[in-house]
C-alpha cells in the first residue's frame, strides 16, 4: 500500500502510523454502488495537486502510453487501401506510420477507414478496410497488437446511411443492424470514421451528407452502446444560432488571396467540384442524436456510461463555426460527447485560425485552454493522417505532426491526460 505524499510531508513525525494505514483512492470509488438503477459516469474532477499518482503526476512522461485514435493507411490510390498492400506495409520494418508515430513517442494506434459514400467517387471504390472485412486483415491488426488497434464502419455502414438520406428513405433497420452487430463482433474498438457531413476538398475527396437524426445513426448509437464503445463522428459545424444554412464560398474562412478552398456543383472547369453551394445548419440534429443515445444507454442498456460520441477533427475548422464556445456548449449538456483534436503544424489555406488551439506563432490560445481545463476527461489526440507505401510522407508529417505538438503546449497536468488516461478509458484499450 502506498503511503500518501501528504501525509509524509506534514504528519510524519507525529501521525505516520495513522497514515499508513489510509487507503488510496481508487478509480471509481466515489460512485454509487452497483444497483439496478441507470448508473452516470462520473466526470474525472480537474486534477489537483493531492491527487492519486497516476492522474496527478504533472512531469510523467507519457512517451511509453500515447494512443493516436484516428489514423489511416493508404496505398496512394485515392486514399484508398487494399487488404494485400495493407499486409505487406504492416509488415514492413520501414513502414512510415511505425516511423513517424515512434518519433512522436506513440504507443498504439487505433487505425480507421475514412467515410465513403459507396458510388466510387469517394476516397476509393476499392477500399475494401471494412467493406467486406476482409479476414486478411483483422489478422494483420491481431498481429501487429502492439501497435495497432481496428476501427470500422467508415466503408461499411457509412454508405448505406448516405445513400438513404439521397434516398429519401429511413434505410432497412434490420439489415444495417446486422452489419453493426458484424462488425463489432469483430473486437472493433470504435465504429468510424462515420459522416454527418464531410466537405469536399479535392475530386477524389467526397462530400457527404447524412443528418445525424437519421433513423439508421439512431440504430448506430443504440448497438455502439450495448457494445460500449464509441462511435467516431465527422461533423463540420454549422452552427444553428448562427445562420439557417452555410452558403459556399460566401460563409467560408478564405485564403490568403481571399479564395475558397472548397468548390461546388454550380462551378464551371476547374472550379467546378461536389459540394452543394448551400447546406442547412447541423447542430441541433446532432443534439438531438446526443441525447437519444444518452437516453438509450441509461434507461435500456442500464448504464448512461456506455454513450460516448467523439467529435472528430475538432481544433480543424474549415467553417469557421467549430468554435469553442460551441464545443464547450455542447459538452456541458452532454455528458457522452468526447473531441478528437487535430491540427496541422501549420494553419492551413482556408482553415479559421481563431478556432485552431494554437494560434500563429504557436501559443495555445486562451479560450481553448479554458476549455481543455474544464473537460480535462474529454479530449484525445486524433491525428487524421494518412500511411502508406506511396504515400509521400516524412516523419514531419504535417497532421501527426502538429496534432501531437499541441501535447506539448498543454498545462502539464493535461498532457498524460489528453495522450494516455482518455484514450484508453473511452476506447476501452
Amino acid at each position: 500500500m502506498k503511503i500518501s505524499k501528504l501525509c509524509i510531508a506534514v504528519f510524519s513525525l507525529l501521525f505516520l502510523y495513522s497514515c499508513s494505514s489510509d487507503k488510496e483512492s481508487t478509480p471509481g470509488e466515489d460512485q454509487a454502488p452497483t444497483s439496478p438503477v441507470p448508473t452516470e459516469e462520473v466526470a474525472s474532477p480537474m486534477i489537483t495537486a493531492g491527487a492519486s499518482e497516476e492522474s496527478s503526476a504533472s512531469n510523467e512522461s507519457y512517451s511509453d502510453c500515447a494512443v493516436d485514435v484516428h489514423q489511416h493507411l493508404s496505398n496512394g490510390v485515392n486514399f484508398s487501401v487494399g487488404s494485400a498492400t495493407l499486409l505487406e506495409v504492416m509488415s514492413s520494418t520501414s513502414d512510415k506510420s511505425v516511423l513517424v508515430n515512434g518519433h512522436k513517442g506513440l504507443s498504439k494506434v487505433i487505425l480507421m477507414p475514412p467515410p465513403e459514400t459507396g458510388d466510387g467517387s469517394g476516397l476509393g471504390a476499392n477500399y475494401q478496410i471494412d467493406t467486406n472485412m476482409h479476414p486478411s486483415l483483422v489478422q494483420a491488426v491481431a498481429d501487429n497488437s502492439d501497435k495497432y488497434f481496428l476501427a470500422a464502419g467508415g466503408a461499411a455502414l457509412n454508405p448505406i446511411i448516405h445513400k438513404a438520406h439521397i434516398d429519401r428513405s429511413a434505410g432497412d433497420a434490420t439489415a444495417f443492424r446486422a452489419e453493426v452487430k458484424r462488425l463489432v463482433a469483430l473486437g472493433i474498438k470504435s465504429i468510424g470514421e462515420m459522416a454527418v457531413l464531410h466537405l469536399s476538398i479535392t475530386g477524389t475527396h467526397p462530400y457527404i451528407v447524412a443528418p445525424a437524426f437519421h433513423p439508421l445513426y439512431r440504430v448506430l448509437v443504440e448497438e455502439a452502446a450495448i457494445a460500449g464503445i464509441p462511435v467516431d463522428i465527422h461533423l463540420e459545424a454549422i452552427d444553428t444560432k448562427k445562420h439557417y444554412s452555410l452558403k459556399i464560398p460566401e460563409d467560408m474562412p478564405k485564403n490568403s488571396e481571399g479564395v475558397s478552398c472548397f468548390k461546388t456543383v454550380d462551378g464551371v472547369g476547374a472550379d467546378r467540384g461536389l459540394n452543394p453551394s448551400e447546406i442547412k445548419s447541423n447542430i441541433m440534429a446532432f443534439v438531438k442524436l446526443l441525447k437519444y443515445a444518452k437516453d438509450y444507454a441509461c434507461n435500456t442498456v442500464g448504464d448512461c456510461s456506455k454513450s460516448k460520441i467523439v467529435w472528430s477533427h475538432v481544433g480543424w475548422d474549415n467553417t469557421s463555426d467549430l468554435n469553442t464556445t460551441v464545443v464547450g456548449d455542447l459538452m456541458g449538456n452532454n455528458s457522452n460527447l468526447y473531441a478528437a483534436l487535430k491540427m496541422l503544424n501549420s494553419p492551413g489555406n482556408c482553415q479559421s485560425i481563431e478556432n485552431r488551439p494554437l494560434d500563429a506563432s504557436g501559443n495555445l490560445q486562451a479560450h481553448w485552454k479554458s476549455l481543455f481545463e474544464k473537460f480535462p476527461d474529454r479530449f484525445v489526440i486524433g491525428s487524421d493522417e494518412f500511411f502508406g507505401e506511396s504515400a509521400d510522407l516524412t516523419i514531419g508529417s504535417a497532421s501527426t505532426q502538429g496534432s501531437w505538438d499541441l501535447i506539448e503546449k498543454l498545462p502539464n497536468e493535461l498532457k498524460k491526460a489528453f495522450a494516455c488516461d482518455n484514450p484508453r478509458r473511452i476506447y476501452n484499450l
